[in-house]
């Protein structure tokens, strides 16, 4: 009798054994490959957003569950804002813009899940809402979680979630911390030797074809602004400039966190809207020159604290003329944004 119990006791060890051994396999054996997982997370996130709506968005790096970004996370973020780019619902903002203003504001990406952090950051970068994520490590799988959270209301969308095999490779980019990036701070203006300010370095925003420099901002007296651009054409080809979507794309916003609305323009005024129908002629530079342009955007009517510094950012694009009967329809040849930090008034 006690030969069988302890029998008994061996047979249901095993079973045991066997059952768990059974159910982990089979959980490795559903869970997905990476970038089927990421395929299937950005359909999920895609299926959170409301039919009919397109929404600016970033993706931030994904974190582990202690915060900490390894290579994976770095990862999961660019493959995702590859494939939502592609989607009709997003419109999703250039990773690397995230890096200067995170260092601007000295804050982590872990930092995010502060919904009154994400707003400040969100407001600054000029995005409705931000595409935030953890990586869990459950064994054999590894868990990514993703949500959409909206900047005005810190408001979430249904979330998202896959399950993937943790494979060699996987695991690799789990152990990998990425290298922390800096961004170079400005030098403060220095004197002569005779006492007066020497000028603080231009700045500017360099594309493959042409570079945007900062000339100056000024305060009105009522609070309003004007911002002084310079477009400098590197080609040997003419270049034309149009502004997209002008009244919602092209703002200012303080240290503050006010946001100043766009008024009026001149020198770059025409607009691209829809089926490339444009509003005016667009900006024309011939090649090696260089052509100012101005902006002036409204104060918010109520404003708790005023700012001391201010970011300038403004969605356009270089167009071609397209021959038709009323002249004015475009063509978008590249699309671009041109954001300025840290603008100090003159």
């Amino acid at each position: 009798m006690k030969l069988d119990l302890l029998t008994l006791r061996g047979t249901f060890a095993l079973i045991v054994a066997l059952t768990v051994s059974f159910l982990l396999f089979a959980s490795s054996v559903m869970a997905l490959d990476l970038r089927q997982g990421l395929e299937d997370l950005s359909a999920q996130l895609s299926k959170s957003i409301p039919e009919q709506r397109r929404i600016t968005v970033a993706v931030t790096d994904f974190v582990d569950l202690q915060g900490q970004t390894s290579e994976l996370g770095r990862y999961i973020a660019e493959r995702l804002t590859t494939r939502l780019s592609q989607l009709p619902k997003f419109r999703v903002i250039e990773r690397r813009r995230l890096s200067p203003i995170l260092n601007e504001l000295r804050f982590s990406m872990s930092d995010l899940v502060d919904p009154a952090k994400a707003k400040q950051f969100g407001k600054l970068l000029g995005v409705e809402a931000l595409v935030l994520g953890t990586i869990s490590d459950v064994g054999s799988t590894v868990d990514i979680d993703a949500r959409v959270i909206e900047i005005e209301t810190s408001n979430i969308l249904p979330g998202a979630t896959v399950n993937i095999s943790k494979d060699p490779d996987v695991a690799r980019l789990m152990e990998r911390r990425p290298e922390t990036t800096t961004v170079p701070t400005r030098q403060p203006a220095q004197r002569s030797p005779t006492g007066s300010t020497l000028p603080t370095a231009v700045r500017y925003q360099e594309f493959p074809k042409f570079r945007v420099e900062i000339e100056g901002l000024q305060v009105g007296p009522r609070g309003d602004l004007t911002v002084f651009l310079a477009y400098v054409n590197k080609t040997q080809e003419e270049l034309d400039f149009a502004l997209i979507d002008v009244w919602a794309k092209t703002f200012v916003i303080d240290n503050a966190g006010n946001r100043y609305r766009y008024r009026s323009s001149s020198g770059l005024s025409s607009q691209i809207g829809s089926f490339g129908i444009m509003d005016g002629s667009p900006l024309a530079i011939a090649p090696g020159t260089k052509a100012t342009t101005s902006f002036t955007f409204e104060a918010p009517r109520e404003m708790e604290r005023k700012g001391s510094l201010f970011s300038f950012t403004s969605e356009q694009a270089i167009v071609k003329q397209m021959a038709d009967t009323t002249g004015r329809r475009a063509r978008t040849e590249n699309q671009f944004n041109v954001s300025i930090r840290n603008i100090e008034p003159r």
